[in-house]
């Protein structure tokens, strides 16, 4: 395990001293020995929603634009990716793509954003909490992943940084359905590691935007500083102890049970010394924590927002092949008022796989969309999108 991390001081988001920092780090990491030139870079930035810049919730565009420009010397093709909570539509990632300055950004530098809006189903052969996970169809086509995470203390996921950032290469209105199945906070971290476990490969590099932060009241701080790390988990360890945040109280704890993490060497930092950074009176008080904290409004999205598999009842053929084949036991056979056989699903632990709808002999199971998509404001056609 490299636990080494490269810390910065950046007390703004001028663009030229986010250059010079970023490569900075660049040249204390030497990246330039892990990308190979006209590689595939997938840019996994924070942009939960669309929100502002200056509302401290996402990536920086600055931050983006800095890292786009000292990867463009090294020659890689970088796309810039997330999937904001809510539903997965073109018009909904051009709305967040604008909000954010993401757009401007891209705009301005030699990359892309994602408008790939296909997925694919992957197998987690040991997983814990999730036997298969539906990712953005990107992450399979990219050969290498930078992990670009915010700092962030929230009363439902606790500390968001690197980790957490991994979450949003599962599509919008999924990442409701996950978390909607789990009791807890720790199920939700043992989840997130085994999305980790089957991306570790192409995660090369994590950042960490550190500038300002945004506590567990929603009160911004400025921390003043920029991280980066090759390894996941000591980049988190390093943010959490600056900010006061307990491990015990994070996935840090969980990924050391699984071997990820060595709280006795937790990381080395490189460049400037960590206590510079360390404050105590950053707000990260997690005593009422809960993942369903908001479970009302998670419902109204859910609703608003999920896909659904779709099987009428009166098409249904009772065969039971779907029920059969079905992973996590989704669908159950039951019997109609005329006892004929009909095959029901559970939408609750629905993981959207597909196989029930390439299986079913019939052809009567169906993936039934959402609501149509939102109008695109009239500030997005006045730019061009990349």
């Amino acid at each position: 395990m490299n636990n080494l991390v490269s810390l910065k001081y950046l007390d703004d988001y001028r663009l030229s001293a986010v250059n010079n920092v970023v490569k900075s780090c660049f040249a204390d990491l030497n990246i330039s020995r892990i990308l190979k030139p006209r590689a595939k870079v997938l840019l996994k930035v924070n942009i939960p929603g669309p929100y502002a810049p200056d509302q401290a919730k996402t990536t920086h565009p600055d931050i983006v634009r800095g890292i786009v420009d000292a990867l463009t010397e090294i020659n890689v093709s970088v796309t810039v990716i997330d999937s904001p909570y809510g539903k997965f539509s073109q018009a909904e990632l051009d709305n967040v793509y604008l909000e954010t300055g993401m757009l401007g950004m891209a705009n301005k530098t030699k990359c892309a954003l994602n408008h790939n809006l296909h997925t694919y189903t992957q197998e987690i052969p040991n997983g814990n909490k999730l036997k298969f996970v539906e990712l953005l169809e990107e992450v399979k086509n990219a050969d290498y992943i930078i992990n670009v995470g915010k700092i962030n203390v929230d009363d439902r996921f606790g500390y968001l940084g690197a980790v957490n950032n991994i979450f949003g290469f599962v599509p919008g209105d999924r990442k409701l359905q996950i978390i909607n199945r789990l009791p807890d906070i720790d199920s939700y971290n043992e989840a997130l590691l085994d999305i980790y476990s089957i991306l570790k490969d192409k995660i090369v590099l994590n950042i960490v935007d550190g500038v300002v932060g945004l506590q567990a009241n929603h009160v911004q701080k400025m921390l003043s500083f920029i991280a980066m790390s090759e390894d996941i988990f000591s980049i988190d360890a390093a943010c959490q102890d600056i900010i006061g945040f307990d491990f015990k109280k994070s996935i840090l704890s969980i990924a050391e049970e699984k071997g990820y993490f060595n709280s006795n060497k937790p990381y080395k930092t490189i460049g400037e010394n960590i206590d510079r950074f360390k404050t105590s009176s950053f707000v990260t008080n997690m005593d009422n924590i809960s993942l369903h904290k908001d479970s009302t409004s998670q419902q109204k999205l859910m609703k608003k927002y999920q896909t659904r598999v779709s099987i009428p009842e009166n098409r249904c053929k009772g065969c039971s092949v779907c029920s059969k084949i079905c992973p996590v036991g989704a669908i159950n056979m039951k019997y109609d008022k005329n006892g004929d056989l009909f095959a029901s699903v559970d939408m609750k632990k629905c993981i959207f796989c597909n196989k029930c709808v390439i299986s079913c002999p019939y052809s009567v199971i169906q993936l039934k969309q959402p609501a149509k998509d939102i109008k695109i404001t009239k500030q997005i056609h006045k730019q061009k999108i990349k």
